[in-house]
């Protein structure tokens, strides 16, 4: 099971990297990808390459279907340095296509660390929550 930090974003759309995290790996660069408007990947700068990336999420893929995501992933993806305070910078052309607010989830993966949209996070934990309890509710006896 991996543990998700909770990191607030700043007025220069910065969050902390937090240090349990920072303290496994030995570099300060990483490619940061965006995946989508709720979800950035930030990847080990020495092990990046986008068939590495790719692998991780679907490896059922067709030869073309691969070629696409992997497209995908390189256009997407740039390379960044945390700072001194172990800060990641989100990219301008990333702020504008993303809908992160004010705090985002951090989780460390196999290979990669997760930055997703707390807001996001919440949505899906709420839409798991009533899952359950109507599936309580379906499996309660009735008399």
């Amino acid at each position: 099971m991996y543990q998700s930090y909770i990191s607030k974003l700043d007025n220069k759309f910065r969050f902390y990297l937090p240090a349990s995290i920072r303290k496994n790996i030995n570099t300060t660069q990483f490619y940061l990808t965006f995946m989508n408007g709720d979800n950035l990947i930030l990847s080990h700068s020495e092990n990046w390459s986008s068939k590495n990336l790719v692998s991780m999420f679907d490896n059922s893929l067709s030869g073309e279907e691969l070629k696409e995501l992997e497209y995908f992933v390189r256009i997407n993806s740039t390379l960044i340095t945390l700072d001194k305070e172990g800060r990641v910078q989100i990219p301008v052309s990333f702020k504008e296509k993303l809908n992160f607010v004010d705090r985002v989830v951090v989780s460390e993966q196999d290979g990669y660390i997760s930055i997703i949209s707390k807001s996001y996070v919440d949505k899906l934990s709420e839409a798991v929550n009533q899952m359950i309890d109507e599936r309580r509710l379906n499996l309660a006896p009735r008399f």
